[in-house]
Order: structure tokens, then C-alpha cells, then sequence
């Protein structure tokens, strides 16, 4: 996200393709439209980002994101693909000692 933000008006109208998380900021999800808008980044970079299609089901404040898509001229990128990441560790779950 701080890479896209530093090169934001070269990248307009390019297509991209970027990893961050979904942050704390208000998700607005329009289920009649399937129209889903959010912020991804961190503290210091941010990235408003606009999606039309079917939410991903582990979507929520907090998860990694992948978004493809367009940056357009007010700074907003227009995703075209939303996927969400799985978490890269999982543990093992611990089966009771019989």
C-alpha cells in the first residue's frame, strides 16, 4: 500500500494488483447492490478501495486482502478481483488423550 500511495498518479487508470489488510475505517456493504466499499492499508498508507460482486466470506476488519484493479482519477481504486487471504500459520488442533 505505501508503494501504490507514492506512485498514485502514475498508476491512475493502470491495472494493479495489491496485498494489505482492511482497516477499522467504516465498511459499507450494500447486499441489494453487491456493491462493497472499504479502506485497506495501515496507520501511515491508505487506500480507499470500491468493489461490485459477492463478498468474501471471511471479509472483516483486520483480514489480508488482494485486490486487482484500477486506480481512477479521485484516488480510489475501483477492484475488479477481492480475495482474501488465508492466515499463513495454522496450528494443529490437540485431540484429547484417550
Amino acid at each position: 500500500v505505501p508503494e501504490i500511495q507514492q506512485k498514485l498518479t502514475t498508476l491512475q487508470g493502470e491495472p494493479i494488483r495489491v496485498a494489505g489488510k482492511v482497516t477499522a475505517d467504516p465498511i459499507d456493504w450494500d447486499v441489494r447492490n453487491l456493491s462493497l466499499a472499504f479502506v485497506m492499508g495501515d496507520a501511515q498508507s491508505r487506500i480507499p478501495v470500491r468493489y461490485k460482486g459477492v463478498k468474501p466470506d471471511m471479509f472483516q476488519t483486520g483480514v489480508d486482502v488482494i485486490v486487482e484493479g484500477r486506480i481512477g482519477q479521485d484516488g480510489v481504486l475501483v477492484a475488479s478481483v477481492l480475495m482474501t487471504s488465508c492466515p499463513s500459520k495454522y496450528q494443529e488442533e490437540k485431540s484429547p488423550a484417550l
